[in-house]
């Protein structure tokens, strides 16, 4: 064989390879900026602010406009969907509007989102891999990070499952495959190993913006009937919460001491864990209850528990506060659940205030509660005798992919009107004067080009041809 046929084949290996595996797309970017190690502000959404900049998703695009690998490579994937950053100024304006991932952020996990640590942007984004017959494996998802200047990029794990529970912290990536907690450790140089931190989990709960964990298992003891929980922070040791002899009053808990817990909802603002708790006797009683952690985690006090309802609630519930109670969302027809004796077999519920359709809840404070409903931004004053519903914001709120997220004044949203791009109002702006009603201005967050004109004077910059021209076809120019 000469060399010269060895040179060929060498290079069609090498081909073949970046067929199969798509490994040879160029990462070289920027710069577009500068870094900072400034801390960042609402990760694990779509938006997230550090410093002078906001960091966003450029709209939701769809895995299957993935047709080959290319179509997703760094630099060559459409620009719905990539990862921006625009300068913000006090008063909330944007400017140097730039793409700093060229590349498609996408999870089917609804509590998904980016996060920025330092110097690096964190992020999902369907997998440029192949099989054998040149089939994109979009249901496959690359967990990457890229430099906040755009400059460098690194790939930390690819994993099979595109609705997988993740979470990057500063210093690994977490997410659930199968029964086992996974991490990929990382430094600000280089990714490191992989290791599993649980096997054998029988439940996990993951909650958006927040870095704790919690998961389950079976008692190690083949003879016990219950459960065990455990937390952790980010990339912490986990620790045992609730364990064999949590309820037990003696060495070894009877078969009512036995609890099943069931993981229900976290609440980072409190560092409240919300539970069902079902007896392992004949009676199965259940119960839905909430901890309250007051440095750090450690193992629950029975005597610290606090009981909401006579059943198990599920997660479509707002907690109002530890002591107050639970705000049950799970229709139209609202109620707070109070807190219980732990003998009672009633529940103490607040009269319904019915909506006008079945809520998701945004954000709350002392006075309101704001939800998008029918995918509308409402509020509801809680604190008034008679609550009333009030929709303030014309805007289309998508709900179907990682929910509306506030930030400083503003809600940013996956705009349902507008080919699904992400945009922003400032909800501070809605008023009511002399009986009119006016609804905060919304806005495409990525720029607008200053060469196409509509009736709104600008068209949004960083869009798809496709996208562009049904934007200008709904706003089109007014005649003179």
């Amino acid at each position: 064989m000469t060399k010269f046929t060895k040179s060929i084949l060498v290079i069609l290996a090498v081909v073949l390879i970046c067929m199969t595996f798509a490994g040879c797309q160029n990462f070289k970017w920027g710069p577009v900026g500068t870094t900072s190690n400034a801390e960042a502000i609402n990760n694990g959404s779509l938006v997230v602010r550090q410093g002078d900049y906001i960091y966003y998703v450029n709209g939701q695009d769809d895995v299957s406009n993935i047709k080959t690998a290319y179509d997703n490579h760094f630099g060559k994937a459409s620009v719905k969907g990539n990862i921006m950053k625009s300068k913000i100024d006090a008063d909330g304006n944007l400017t140097d509007t730039q793409i700093v991932v060229p590349k498609m952020f996408y999870t089917a996990n609804t509590n998904g989102g980016f996060s920025i640590f330092g110097e690096w942007i964190y992020y999902v984004s369907p997998s440029t891999q192949t099989d054998n017959k040149g089939t994109v494996l979009t249901s496959q998802l690359e967990y990457m990070r890229t430099k906040t200047d755009g400059t460098k990029t690194q790939s930390i794990a690819i994993v099979d499952g595109s609705s997988l529970s993740y979470v990057f912290t500063p210093t690994a990536l977490l997410y659930v495959k199968g029964s086992d907690l996974i991490k990929v450790a990382y430094d600000a140089k280089k990714i490191g190993k992989t290791t599993t931190v649980a096997e054998e989990v029988t439940s996990s709960l993951f909650t958006a913006k927040s870095q704790v964990i919690f998961y389950t298992k079976a008692s190690s003891d083949k003879t016990l009937a219950n459960n065990v929980v455990y937390a952790m922070n980010g990339d912490s040791t986990p620790v045992e919460i609730i364990g064999d002899k949590t309820y037990a009053s003696g060495d070894k808990p009877t078969l009512t001491e036995q609890k099943s817990i069931t993981l229900t909802k976290y609440d980072p603002a409190e560092n409240v864990l919300y539970y069902s708790r079902k007896d392992n006797d004949a009676t199965a009683l259940v119960g839905t209850y909430g901890y309250k952690f007051t440095d750090g985690f450690n193992a629950i006090d029975k005597a610290g528990e606090k009981r909401y309802a006579v059943s198990a609630l599920s997660s479509t519930f707002v907690p109002a506060g530890f002591e107050k109670g639970l705000v049950d969302i799970s229709s139209a027809k609202i109620k707070m659940y109070k807190p219980l004796a732990e003998g009672a077999n009633v529940d103490d519920t607040t009269k319904e205030i019915e909506l006008s359709a079945k809520p998701t809840y945004l954000f709350g404070d002392e006075k309101y509660l704001y939800y998008i409903v029918s995918n509308k931004l409402a509020r509801l004053d809680y604190t008034a005798e008679k609550p009333q519903e009030e929709i303030i914001s014309d805007a289309n709120i998508s709900t179907s992919w990682i929910g509306a997220s506030k930030l400083d004044n503003f809600i940013y949203f996956i705009d349902a009107a507008n080919s699904s791009y992400l945009s922003r109002f400032d909800y501070t702006k809605y008023s009511i004067e002399e009986g009119k009603v006016n609804f905060p201005k919304v806005e495409m967050v990525s720029g607008y080009d200053t060469s196409d004109k509509t009736s709104t004077g600008l068209v949004p910059k960083f869009m798809t041809d496709k996208d562009k021209e049904a934007y200008i076809k709904a706003n089109p120019v007014e005649e003179k």
